[in-house]
């Protein structure tokens, strides 16, 4: 019996009494164990159970409120969700950059980063063929535009600059020793018949035609001529192309003469005085005398 009860019972407290305790919980008429919060919080029973219910309320034993604990402990928690995919890392290999176009587009801005403005440009298609783009713009030493007059066209452009730094110079080979000296050259021939420009040579006029002895440079002529050879009036032949000579007068005499035929002047040139001059050169491709400087001093 219990020996805290004010009255004595027997041996079972049936559903008729109550019981009030000192540590909050209270026996009420149904026989239910009740308490302090009201009439209404009780406990349905009094369980060993390891599986939690919501239909009743139980007084669940220490040990088995640990087995449950444990089971919780020991079971994989819930995963979390995947976290997202990092965004492509561009495509640079030594000197080289794959630009990929996964929407096809009339025009392509390739952002390769090579510090080369004028790079190599291969443009590929989805199905694995080349393509030829209408044009390349090279817009600077990191970019360049390639665009598509046609259609839109989805694709790759492989871009690569080749290459390389410029390596150090060699070492300055020796100083060569110094070539021999050449032989001396022969003796120029005499010239003959006024061969020197001051010697004077006066032309024999004949048919319109001055002979002059050969090597002669400085002539004098007393008529109008059409043409000048070397030699005589029996055998005579052209000057070599790139002959001069000064013409001037003979004393006492007014000679003309004329630009055309075989002689290419600035104008028609007279000598009327002993000082006029008139400086002549044989051009074989045009076979004529053209003049190279007058002096109309008179």
């Amino acid at each position: 019996m219990p020996t805290h009860l004010t009255t004595t019972v027997d041996a079972s407290i049936t559903a008729a009494h109550t019981y009030t305790g000192t540590n909050g919980l209270h026996i009420g008429t149904s026989g239910r164990l009740y308490t302090d919060k009201g009439s209404g919080n009780y406990i349905d029973e009094i369980s060993t159970s390891t599986t939690l219910g919501t239909s009743m309320v139980r007084l669940v034993a220490e040990g088995a409120i640990k087995a449950y604990a444990d089971s919780v402990i020991a079971t994989s928690g819930v995963s979390g969700t995947s976290g997202t995919s990092g965004t492509s890392g561009t495509s640079v290999i030594a000197g080289a950059y794959v630009y990929t176009s996964g929407t096809a587009s009339t025009s392509w801005t390739v952002t390769h980063n090579l510090n080369v403005q004028y790079v190599n440009v291969e443009v590929i298609g989805t199905n694995g063929y080349a393509l030829t783009p209408d044009s390349i713009q090279f817009v600077d030493a990191d970019s360049l535009v390639i665009n598509f007059s046609t259609s839109a066209v989805a694709g790759y452009a492989a871009v690569c600059a080749g290459g390389s730094t410029s390596g150090t110079s060699g070492a300055t080979g020796d100083t060569g020793s110094a070539g021999s000296s050449g032989t001396s050259g022969t003796s120029g021939s005499d010239a003959t018949g006024g061969g020197n420009l001051g010697a004077t040579c006066a032309a024999v006029i004949s048919g319109g035609v001055a002979y002059i002895a050969a090597n002669a440079h400085n002539v004098t002529i007393s008529d109008t001529i059409s043409g000048i050879r070397l030699g005589s009036t029996s055998s005579s032949t052209d000057p070599p192309d790139g002959y001069s000579i000064v013409l001037r007068r003979q004393a006492g005499t007014t000679v003309t003469l004329t630009n055309g035929g075989q002689f290419f002047l600035q104008s028609n040139f007279t000598f009327d005085s002993d000082v006029d001059t008139l400086m002549l050169m044989r051009n074989d491709l045009a076979v004529q005398w053209v003049e190279i400087a007058r002096a109309n001093n008179g």
